[in-house]
């Protein structure tokens, strides 16, 4: 008999103990990837340098002006160093218009776009950057520390710079 009186498998094992370990075990099997590291990104091993674009679309004016060249670049999420900063341009604040949905420059004197430029050393994708390990694209919305200042917006562009 595979189930005895009791409720065992085989005389050894309960059918919900076995389910429970059986869950436990597909967990640790999906989940191992995530905590340990394994992004599942193969790179060929080559270094670049490589120009990252970062731009901020709505910020305090106080803030842009924290930021300061030769600072470095920071993901403020993942605490991983973007680049050097080798350029700032700053704008007017671009909002969105209620009334039409469309994205316009503001008139709020308080708040500035801007675009910072960094300089790094990363490993060029297909679809995106490497840079320590972690995968990087083009419209990629994240929260940065430059310099002083913590600003909220996207990467805009990156390309390799010929040395």
């Amino acid at each position: 008999m595979i189930i005895n009186k009791k409720g065992k498998l085989f005389g050894i094992i309960n059918i919900i103990d076995l389910a429970i370990i059986l869950v436990v075990i597909a967990a640790v099997v999906v989940g191992a990837p995530r905590f340990l590291g394994n992004t599942g990104i193969v790179t060929t091993g080559t270094q670049e340098t490589i120009v990252v674009r970062f731009f901020a679309e709505d910020s305090p004016t106080y803030a842009i002006e924290a930021v300061e060249i030769g600072t470095p670049l920071v993901d403020d999420t993942r605490v991983i160093t973007l680049g050097t900063i080798i350029e700032i341009n700053r704008g007017d604040a671009i909002v969105t218009d209620l009334t039409t949905g469309f994205r316009v420059p503001g008139d709020n004197h308080d708040h500035s776009s801007v675009e910072i430029v960094a300089r790094t050393t990363a490993g060029e994708l297909a679809n995106g950057l490497i840079i320590s390990g972690n995968q990087y694209g083009v419209g990629q919305s994240l929260t940065v520390r430059a310099g002083n200042a913590r600003l909220f917006g996207r990467i805009s562009g990156f390309e390799i710079v010929s040395e």
